[in-house]
């Protein structure tokens, strides 16, 4: 056992995707402050805007998206007018009907009901024809939004664009900006608000409850982790700060709205996190928009007793079962074009569709750039509009390209589009689809050659004997909460000896419990157990029947596993899970390196390798698909009589037993690139991206 490694804390402080100062921060336990609202681009403007309308008792409109961040950040500016007894009203475009943005109509509608002032809310910095309209017609306008800017022409002449991403003359030379970009449209709702009360309580005494403001921190906390922001910097703090609240006098929280969600959701509120929320709460209140009408969710926020609260709350959850049925079927119908689609070339994924759901069609999107490891753009016309199609587009985080470049990069062609680096929205003509697709295909290989993720995953920390316990989980979380840019920690344990492992399911790979002890390395006699789900892949290598295990039963004997830790609260105990992501048997992708090895990669070392790099490479083909290539490559070496390879021999027997008839895909550049390195050198470590692709990496 290595008595010279680094402490816990240590080992997490250096794969932490944190700046220094947060690292620093958490390390020495320094408080951050939040920044100055008063650092906002127009900020005393709008103050003085939105005062005058309150004094007037003026007639305002909130204008806002319809997704969770634009929902809340409506429901915060909200909250600030009903305290000054103003009941503003909330108008929000229905995401099916309607689409993204400020549109004619509701410039009209503006107009008919004549509003004295709209303050648009995650939304309005790309609708400048619209909000000029308004401007010449007397109604003040003033822009809040958090999306990137346009070029200084088409910016809106209102007197507030207040977001964070922009970059005009007038702006530019302002010497003190708020000194981070990344807020979610909520977020700066959040601090336009915090800015008003300040001056509130300054000018008029007026006090404060902190219930309140904790209200608006909630919604705001929602809407940062629904939008995918950086999780960094005061997003980081934001959220965290909303957790404890969440948490609140031993698990009670004194929200209505959140703990009537929580209560649905069945999350214990001791133990909530942001993926928590990300993966439970958000899809509720997104599901109103996609399938339903968001309406609803500004009832469940703004109802005033909790009987309407959970009326509308079952509305919300019913609207939730029905997303997930359209999502699956239209899923499984995208991911067969995708799959046919795809090849070695690091292209974007552009799928059109006839009447798929627009509600839905962006978490496709998303799942689809998750198992292809590209950019994916799903796109569907309806009957009503057969030859206009509408659609979202999803970022990969494993290839750093902007969403909003790309788009961009097409925009000649489209009707209209808007987003930013991660994700967006667009809508073009029929006729112009092949042309669209062939520019953001230019685009993308311009400016991404290849894979360009931080392949030295740093997330991944070495856990050693006795170390899978409580004390590392709040390690961890001191430098959490974890979302996007701020991955969740993985952890690797090495020199590992499989004690005992058990598959439950069908073709026993839907569920495997693993004991671990230490290998004959460790003076250890410390054992762990783990689980994993749908590992195909450990049947396979360790399985009592598989072919490998049974010619090479020494395989179980020094592992290195890859996890997570899960911490659960059941009856007032705490329980720690080891959830596992990979188990990798030693040196199996040791390269070559004399004649005594070269003996040792036989038949079933040969098998080992091309069955676990290929799953481990592209985890997206289909377990029956992978069956066959293991099987043909098993049949190849046995007929030829093969007991060792040279690597660039390895490559060609994994090429040469694909099926013609499959995508290329499947040999992507990546596994070329990754052997003919390990071809290459003598000295190597494996890293994991993101646990999906397998990158090899020189050891200094």
């Amino acid at each position: 056992m290595n008595t010279n490694r680094k402490n816990l804390f240590s080992r997490f402080y250096d794969a932490s995707y944190l700046s220094e100062k947060e690292k620093q921060d958490i390390q020495h336990n320094q408080k951050h402050n939040d920044y100055s609202p008063f650092l906002l681009p127009d900020i005393f403007y709008a103050i003085c805007e939105i005062r005058k309308a309150i004094q007037e008792r003026k007639k305002i409109v909130i204008f806002g998206d319809y997704d969770c961040d634009g929902i809340a950040a409506s429901l915060i500016l909200y909250s600030y007018f009903r305290l000054h007894g103003i009941t503003p009203d909330i108008m929000i475009p229905e995401r099916l009907t309607e689409g993204y943005g400020m549109k004619e109509k509701h410039v009209q509608e503006i107009k008919e009901k004549k509003y004295d002032l709209v303050i648009t809310v995650d939304t309005g910095i790309t609708s400048a024809d619209q909000i000029n309209a308004l401007l010449d017609v007397g109604i003040q306008v003033l822009v809040t939004d958090h999306h990137q800017c346009p070029s200084d022409s088409k910016l809106p002449k209102a007197p507030v664009l207040m977001d964070c991403y922009r970059t005009d003359k007038a702006y530019t030379k302002i010497k003190n900006k708020y000194p981070f970009q990344h807020l979610s449209g909520a977020g700066i709702a959040l601090k336009l608000v915090q800015a008003l009360l300040i001056i509130d309580s300054q000018i008029d005494a007026m006090p404060v409850s902190k219930q309140f403001f904790r209200h608006l921190e909630l919604l705001a906390m929602l809407a940062t982790i629904a939008d995918s922001v950086p999780m960094v910097d005061e997003n980081r703090l934001l959220v965290k700060k909303g957790l404890s609240f969440l948490r609140y006098e031993n698990g009670v929280c004194d929200n209505l709205s959140f703990s009537l969600l929580m209560e649905t959701t069945r999350i214990n509120p001791e133990t909530i996190t942001a993926k928590d929320i990300a993966f439970q709460i958000c899809p509720i209140i997104n599901a109103s928009s996609r399938v339903g009408s968001v309406s609803d969710a500004i009832s469940f926020f703004t109802a005033p007793n909790e009987e309407t609260k959970r009326m509308y709350l079952e509305k919300l959850v019913g609207y939730n079962r029905t997303r997930k049925s359209l999502q699956t079927k239209i899923f499984n119908e995208a991911d067969k074009m995708a799959f046919q689609k795809v090849d070695t070339e690091l292209k974007p994924i552009v799928l059109f569709g006839n009447n798929w759901h627009k509600g839905v069609i962006g978490i496709v999107a998303s799942k689809i750039s998750e198992k292809y490891h590209r950019p994916t753009f799903l796109l569907t016309n309806s009957e009503k509009s057969p030859q206009i199609y509408t659609g979202s587009c999803r970022g990969y985080k494993g290839v750093q390209i902007s969403i909003v470049e790309m788009l961009k990069a097409a925009s000649p062609f489209l009707l209209s589009y808007g987003g930013h680096e991660m994700a967006g929205g667009m809508a073009l003509a029929a006729e112009n689809k092949t042309i669209v697709e062939n520019k953001l295909c230019e685009y993308m290989e311009e400016h991404c050659s290849q894979l360009t993720a931080k392949v030295a995953n740093p997330t991944n920390v070495e856990l050693y004997p006795n170390e899978i316990n409580r004390t590392t989980i709040t390690t961890a979380n001191s430098f959490g909460p974890f979302g996007n840019t701020n991955p969740e920690f993985t952890y690797i344990c090495k020199n590992l000896k499989i004690l005992n492992i058990q598959f439950v399911g069908k073709k026993s790979q839907q569920f495997v419990r693993v004991n671990f002890g230490f290998s004959k390395r460790e003076s250890c006699s410390a054992t762990f157990s783990g689980i994993g789900f749908y590992k195909p892949i450990f049947y396979k290598l360790f399985g009592e029947s598989s072919e490998i295990y049974k010619a090479n039963p020494q395989i179980r004997e020094n592992v290195t596993a890859i996890f997570r830790l899960k911490e659960q609260l059941y009856n007032a105990q705490y329980t720690l899970s080891v959830i596992l992501e990979d188990i990798i048997p030693a040196n199996f992708l040791k390269p070559a390196q004399n004649n005594n090895y070269q003996k040792q990669l036989k038949l079933a070392g040969l098998h080992l390798l091309c069955t676990t790099t290929l799953v481990h490479l592209s985890e997206s083909i289909p377990v029956e698909f992978m069956d066959m290539i293991s099987d043909r490559i098993l049949k190849n070496i046995k007929n030829n009589k093969i007991e060792a390879y040279e690597w660039k021999d390895f490559i060609a027997t994994i090429i040469s037993n694909i099926p013609c008839s499959s995508p290329k895909y499947n040999i992507p550049d990546c596994i070329a690139s990754a052997l003919i390195f390990l071809n290459q050198q003598q000295k190597l470590q494996y890293k994991f991206l993101d646990n999906k692709f397998l990158y090899l990496k020189r050891t200094s």
